[in-house]
C-alpha cells in the first residue's frame, strides 16, 4: 500500500459511507424523488466522466429521430446559472461544451440546461411538451426518477473495480448500479471474450441485459469550411489538442494510424485562454481536436479540425429492442 492509498483512504471511506446514507434516504423517502408523465431515458454513470454519455445520447437521438425530442442536462462547465433553453446563438460557455456539441450534430432536438434536473423537466412538460427526454448524466440524481436508466461503464476501468473518490473515481455507491435497467461497457475492444462477459453480468445482475461498445473513429476530420482524410494527416505537422477525461483511445488510435502528433493535454472541461490557444496553434500545420473541444476552439484557430466518434454496439438491434420494451413497459 503506497503513500497516497494511505493518506486518501479515510477520505474515501468517509465519501463511501455520505453517499450510501444518502441513498437510502431516498429509499426509505425520507428525500422526494420526482417522476413526470413524459418518458425520460436517463444515460449516466457512478464514475467522474469519461464512459462516453455523450456518443451516446447521440446515438439515442438518431434513434428516436421519428421523436420530438429534447436533452436535459445540468450544462457542466458553463459560466452562466439557472435555466437556460439553448438556442441556434447559445454558445458554449452559456450552456456547457457537450451540450453545444449535441446541439451542433442535431439543431433538430430541444436543449434545456438546468442546476436542477425537477426544475427542468417542469418546464419542459410545460413549455415544450415532446414525446422523449433524455437526460445527460443524471443518474446519480436522484430527486429525478427517470423511466429507463442506462449506466455506462468503461471495459478498462469498470465501476466494480474503481476506489470511491478521492481515492479514485466513483462519485456514487456501488449497490446504485442496481437502479439501473441495462449496463453499457464502453470503450471495449471489438471482440470481447466469453470470460469478461461473464464476469461483467455477474457483477452487474442475472436478469437485467449488459451490452459492449468500442469506439468507431470517422475516417475523416472535420473542419469549419473543410474536410481532411486521415491519411493527409500523415504528411503534415499535427498538433493533438483534447479537453477530456481519457484521450489515451484517441492518441492509441492515431498511433496504430501512423499520426505523429504533439499532444496538448489540458483537464476535462477546460476552457481555453488566449494564452492556450496562442501556444497550441504555435507551428502546426493542423491543429487536431475533438468533437467537444472544437465548439469551444471555433474561431480562434486556424486550421482547426475534429475527429468525430460514436458507440458501435455489439448487437445493436437486441440493445435497442431492450430499451424500446423498457419504455414502454
Amino acid at each position: 500500500m503506497n503513500l497516497r492509498t494511505v493518506l486518501l483512504f479515510p477520505l474515501s471511506l468517509k465519501y463511501a459511507f455520505v453517499v450510501f446514507f444518502r441513498n437510502k434516504f431516498y429509499d426509505w423517502g425520507l428525500y422526494k424523488s420526482h417522476s413526470f408523465i413524459i418518458p425520460t431515458i436517463c444515460v449516466g454513470n457512478i464514475s467522474l466522466g469519461g464512459t462516453g454519455k455523450t456518443p451516446m445520447i447521440d446515438l439515442l437521438i438518431n434513434h428516436f429521430q421519428n421523436k420530438k425530442v429534447v436533452v436535459l442536462s445540468r450544462g457542466y462547465g458553463r459560466k452562466s446559472k439557472g435555466l437556460i433553453h439553448a438556442n441556434s446563438n447559445s454558445t458554449a460557455l452559456q450552456i456547457g461544451d457537450e451540450p453545444k456539441q449535441l446541439l451542433d450534430m442535431h439543431p433538430e432536438i430541444e436543449l434545456v440546461v438546468s442546476e436542477s434536473r425537477v426544475k427542468g423537466m417542469r418546464y419542459i412538460e410545460s413549455q415544450i411538451k415532446p414525446d422523449l427526454v433524455l437526460l445527460d448524466d443524471a443518474f446519480q440524481h436522484r430527486s429525478l426518477k427517470a423511466k429507463v436508466n442506462i449506466l455506462l461503464t468503461t471495459y478498462s476501468k469498470p465501476y466494480y473495480k474503481d476506489h470511491y473518490l478521492p481515492l479514485g473515481t466513483l462519485r456514487d455507491h456501488r449497490i446504485s448500479v442496481k437502479r439501473a435497467d441495462m449496463l453499457v461497457v464502453t470503450k471495449a475492444p471489438k471482440q470481447v471474450c466469453l470470460t469478461d462477459k461473464s464476469e461483467f453480468k455477474s457483477r452487474f445482475s442475472a436478469v437485467k441485459p449488459v451490452y459492449f461498445a468500442h469506439i468507431e473513429y470517422a475516417d475523416h476530420c472535420i473542419g469549419e469550411a473543410s474536410t481532411l482524410s486521415i491519411e493527409e494527416l500523415k504528411d503534415l505537422k499535427v498538433n493533438l489538442v483534447t479537453g477530456i477525461a481519457n484521450p489515451r483511445p484517441l492518441l492509441d488510435y492515431l498511433v496504430q494510424k501512423g499520426i505523429e502528433v504533439t499532444h496538448f493535454d489540458f483537464k476535462d472541461h477546460h476552457q481555453y485562454t488566449e494564452n492556450d490557444v496562442e501556444q497550441i496553434c504555435h507551428n502546426a500545420d493542423v491543429i487536431l481536436t475533438t468533437q467537444k473541444d472544437f465548439v469551444k476552439l471555433k474561431g480562434r484557430c486556424d486550421y482547426l479540425y475534429y475527429l468525430g466518434i460514436q458507440h458501435q454496439i455489439e448487437q445493436e438491434d437486441s440493445f435497442f429492442n431492450s430499451l424500446d420494451q423498457l419504455l414502454n413497459s
